[in-house]
């Protein structure tokens, strides 16, 4: 444990995102930033980018660090190749206290500075499909389960959100005033992915062992430590 908070720790401090962080001024720079986008992007909120290199004036440099950024024009994917011109500011602390730190937060998920744009022709798509391939298998296994999930509910997008919610744990918009319902009720937990994901993801992995012929012992062996 202690080895991996002195790992954790120094990483933070010592890694590319405070040392990018480091080269900044309290106003902030225009760069001209290229890097892979790291997250399935979601319309109107701010996007994960991993740059790549920074170009500050004539000088470019290398960087593996996190950025924060909102994308104006057509919306990546996740593992795009993008460029993006904007002004790259430090994280600010929140000005009044005891509301909630999202800076601090965001540092500590190793992101330490943020990339404002301004216009739609400061962002463009450079290159497809150079992000992991694995995450990128995952993000189409699961637009493949959303898409089975809303069969025959075309007409239903309140319905559909809420099966996606609960069994994927979606955070999509089309939920709309049935999510201020499920917060009144106190029972808005059942969107977190929690023991009904659990037991469904057991589910699938004990019908797969069954399936190759695993006996019950075998079964109860396997899925309890996975």
């Amino acid at each position: 444990v202690l080895l991996f908070f002195a790992w954790h720790g120094g990483r933070l401090a010592l890694g590319p995102d405070a040392r990018l962080a480091a080269l900044l001024p309290a106003e902030g720079r225009v760069v001209q930033a290229v890097g892979i986008v790291d997250e399935e992007p979601i319309p109107e909120r701010p996007l994960r980018v991993r740059l790549e290199t920074v170009t500050l004036g004539a000088q470019t440099f290398p960087s593996g660090a996190l950025v924060r950024t909102r994308w104006l024009g057509e919306l990546p994917r996740y593992g795009d190749r993008v460029q993006i011109d904007g002004d790259l500011h430090r994280l600010a602390p929140p000005r009044n206290p005891g509301v909630f730190d999202g800076p601090r937060t965001w540092r500590r998920q190793g992101i330490a500075a943020q990339l404002i744009v301004r216009y739609p022709n400061d962002t463009r798509i450079l290159e497809r499909g150079r992000g992991s391939p694995f995450i990128a298998a995952a993000y189409a296994l699961r637009h493949a389960m959303e898409r089975t999930l809303a069969l025959d509910l075309d007409d239903s997008p309140e319905i559909t959100g809420v099966i996606q919610s609960m069994v994927l744990g979606s955070r999509g918009d089309s939920l709309g005033e049935t999510q201020a319902l499920f917060q009144a009720t106190g029972t808005f937990h059942l969107f977190a992915v929690s023991c009904l994901n659990v037991a469904m993801l057991a589910g699938i992995c004990a019908w797969v062992m069954q399936t190759a012929g695993a006996g019950r012992r075998t079964r109860v062996l396997i899925l309890i430590p996975l």
